[in-house]
């Protein structure tokens, strides 16, 4: 079936005026359930609530749970909340500059090439302030087959 623009913006217009949808009737989750009684959870044990308690409470309330999964649920709600918070505060990093491949001398007697001596003398530099060895492997170019 091919639709046309014209069908498309017609079906974009209406989806944008469709009322917006009772979020009470909305059934949710035990997990999200949780998640939205977080906060007042904490600050029942705040007051001195156990885990059993508020999880029997739960239960005796509509909610059934139990203290492991109420536990398990909490965390949860609090990773997701961490993570979005960060996601905020932290700005988007750009990427780092690509740094151009060295340059190569032309192929030795064995058919490798080889770094030409300013990179080595660069690579030998790092290595003896950092302490961490370069990779001194330089993959040989894709020969044709005649």
């Amino acid at each position: 079936m091919r639709i046309t623009v014209a069908q498309v913006d017609d079906l974009r217009r209406k989806l944008e005026e469709l009322p917006p949808q009772n979020s009470a009737k909305r059934e949710l989750s035990k997990q999200e359930a949780v998640a939205l009684m977080a906060d007042q959870v904490a600050k029942l044990q705040q007051r001195g609530y156990a885990m059993d308690e508020i999880a029997n409470f739960l239960t005796s309330n509509g909610l059934a749970m139990s203290v492991q999964t109420l536990k398990s649920y909490l965390s949860r709600a609090r990773r997701t909340g961490q993570t979005k918070q960060r996601r905020k505060a932290i700005p988007a990093m750009e990427a780092p500059a690509a740094t151009p491949p060295p340059e190569l001398k032309s192929t030795s007697r064995n058919g490798r090439r080889q770094l030409s001596s300013e990179v080595q003398v660069d690579s030998a530099k790092n290595e003896s302030s950092t302490g961490v060895r370069s990779s001194g492997f330089v993959p040989r170019e894709d020969s044709t087959i005649i």
